[in-house]
């Protein structure tokens, strides 16, 4: 997915003009994060610098609308276990 693409999808799912798609939503956030890695001067082979303040805005609204458009759960990890806390645990 091309970064106009992604912009596109962002602004047509704020306005409700298209319900979200899990695959397409991933696509978009893995698209906006490679540009982000860009514009931190991260080498990058297929984007473009662009501003990031910009496209972390993108980034924000499209993983605000996979987080309250699909269901989920966390796993909570203590620092340093590679094994997840149980159920109600303090954390």
């Amino acid at each position: 997915m091309s970064l106009d693409e992604a912009y596109r999808y962002c602004c047509l799912l704020e306005t409700k003009a298209e319900k979200p798609d899990l695959f397409k939503m991933l696509s978009s956030l893995k698209t906006v994060d490679a540009a982000l890695r860009s514009a931190s001067g991260q080498p990058t082979s297929w984007v473009p610098p662009i501003s990031p303040e910009a496209w972390s805005q993108v980034r924000d609204t499209l993983f605000n609308l996979l987080i309250t458009s699909f269901s989920g759960f966390f796993l909570i990890y203590a620092q340093d276990d590679t094994h997840p806390l149980e159920a109600g645990a303090k954390w």
